[in-house]
């Protein structure tokens, strides 16, 4: 490859010429994803039927009680068996894995999120199934990417037409799908991302109705067109969801940076809170997607929302900052649903101007976005949810204050980010790092390469800007023009390593700081491919940059 090929114009010939195959890549993603959602969805639901042959009634006090403890019990069971690796589960396992690893994710962190959330949400702890939705999305795309050959680099976007995929196929909100892709797990936006996703996330969705049927788009009414008239009641709704969020965050961090070593205890307690609080309230056994749908069809009474809304401030936060593998992204949804009728029920005539339902919308979205940090996906959700531009209108004004709140009065990241924090991690998003990680050898590889290992003496005849040499059985590679000079001892720059053909420029970069080479063997099954050097790297960097 010519040295002084621009960085801009690699990175958009990359794009264009694996567009194709991105595209089929991320429709067999959505369709997979989605089968593999298909399977989770099932699989929750799986415990009321073993309920229901046991001959098990929620209308008791004590099967209220002892199914939670009982799931818990079950879960530490499955749990303890397990590597503490292979227990990170969900979101923030994609953000580890995707600033600190390359390649597909972990097959046994998978089953562990499979079962663990299966377990979770079938004997009633009230978490989400997205969080691990996403993170089985993802996995599964990722799987489907390394069995296909595509390289490193793009096994990043396969995480994202995964996690597409799941909220697509639990949503049907495909639009919001790609954007939380976008958003939350990839943090950047590209052309070849955004098109593959946008195919993944669709086809998921199209196979989700197909299996599971449409949802109706939800009903609204909003009586006013004045802004003046709407300003009181979305004013209330910016600060409560502001302030809910921040509580909602602060006691999942909280716990999960304080909570016990002791799992069985972590467990007992998450199944005995969740037991009593089921135990004497029957209303709280309803699944938490159907909490979130009654509120958004204003089925509630106003002492019912209360007690909700309570109940899904405090109680989903404390079993997830004590370990419980499920999704928060559910229950702040439902939060926020929850918020938004109270306050339509609670304002009078100050909230006639919004109806109830919208009012839940936006507060839906609101609060996921203060939460995880995700307007754009936010505001689409409300969209496909609604069909209603207007109501899109009101939502866009209450997300972004309510974001805005979030990271400059209270100056929190997102919740995904904060809980990889407490593990001693962080997401790495430089610049540096998300350009190197993007792009892979073989897009900036100098393929003209002659090998005289083999051979007795130099062919210094062979037509090739790399040689690889041998000498006293040490290895090295010259450029053409160090070949006629070089020494009976080669400098340390002439030793090199080899490298999969698959990998991102970033893990060249750290292959070469970890073996103190400069110049890598670019080989596909033990074939040489090319040359990459330490100098190619840093032209393309400062091009790109420029």
């Amino acid at each position: 490859m010519s040295a002084n090929r621009s960085g801009k114009n690699v990175g958009a010939h990359n794009q264009f010429s694996k567009l194709p195959m991105l595209v089929l890549l991320g429709l067999g993603s959505g369709l997979v994803s989605a089968i593999a959602i298909s399977l989770f969805r099932w699989l929750i639901e799986l415990p009321a039927a073993l309920y229901t042959s046991m001959g098990l009634d929620h209308s008791s006090f004590w099967a209220r009680f002892s199914i939670p403890v009982v799931g818990a019990i079950l879960f530490w069971l499955y749990w303890r068996a397990q590597p503490p690796a292979s227990r990170r589960v969900g979101v923030p396992h994609l953000y580890e894995h995707l600033s600190y690893h390359h390649g597909e994710l972990p097959f046994r962190n998978l089953v562990n999120q499979l079962v663990g959330a299966a377990i979770a949400i079938g004997t009633g702890q009230p978490v989400g199934r997205e969080g691990p939705g996403v993170h089985i999305g993802a996995a599964i795309s990722s799987f489907f990417g390394v069995k296909s050959g595509i390289s490193f680099n793009h096994q990043r976007l396969l995480f994202g037409c995964g996690a597409a995929a799941a909220i697509a196929a639990l949503f049907n909100t495909p639009l919001a799908g790609v954007l939380f892709a976008m958003e939350v797990i990839l943090l950047e936006y590209s052309l070849a991302g955004f098109t593959s996703i946008i195919v993944a996330a669709v086809s998921a969705d199209a196979l989700t109705r197909y299996i599971f049927g449409s949802p109706e788009v939800l009903g609204h009414a909003i009586q006013s067109s004045d802004t003046l008239s709407q300003f009181p009641v979305l004013a209330v709704l910016t600060l409560c969801v502001a302030l809910a969020g921040y509580l909602f965050q602060q006691l999942i961090v909280t716990l999960a940076r304080h909570r016990s070593k002791n799992l069985l205890a972590n467990c007992l307690f998450a199944g005995v809170l969740v037991g009593l609080l089921l135990a004497f309230e029957p209303a709280f056994v309803t699944p938490v997607h159907h909490v979130m749908q009654n509120a958004l069809e204003v089925n509630y009474s106003v002492a019912e929302l209360w007690k909700y809304t309570l109940f899904y401030l405090l109680v989903p936060a404390i079993v997830l900052g004590v370990g419980v593998p499920g999704g928060l992204i559910g229950p702040s949804l439902t939060l926020g649903a929850l918020i938004g009728a109270l306050l339509s029920v609670s304002m009078g005539e100050w909230a006639q101007a919004v109806d109830a339902t919208t009012l839940s919308l936006i507060g839906m979205a609101a609060l996921l976005s203060a939460v995880i940090h995700a307007p754009l996906a936010a505001l689409l959700a409300v969209f496909e949810l609604s069909g209603s531009v207007q109501t899109l209108t009101l939502a866009m004004a209450v997300i972004v204050l309510s974001d805005l709140l979030m990271r400059s009065v209270f100056r929190l990241p997102s919740i995904f980010e904060r809980l990889l924090q407490v593990q001693g991690l962080s997401r790495d998003t430089h610049i540096y790092r998300r350009l190197m990680m993007s792009m892979n050898v073989r897009d900036l590889m100098d393929p003209s390469v002659h090998d005289h290992r083999a051979l007795d003496s130099l062919d210094l005849l062979a037509d090739a800007n790399w040689h690889l040499v041998s000498h006293t059985e040490q290895h090295s590679i010259l450029h053409r023009e160090e070949l006629h000079e070089r020494s009976d001892e080669p400098g340390q720059k002439c030793q090199f390593c080899t490298i999969d053909a698959r990998a991102s420029l970033l893990q060249a970069i750290d292959m070469m700081q970890t073996n103190g080479c400069e110049r890598l063997v670019v080989q596909k099954r033990g074939v040489t491919q090319g040359v990459i050097s330490q100098q190619h790297i840093e032209e393309y960097y400062l091009n790109a940059e420029d």
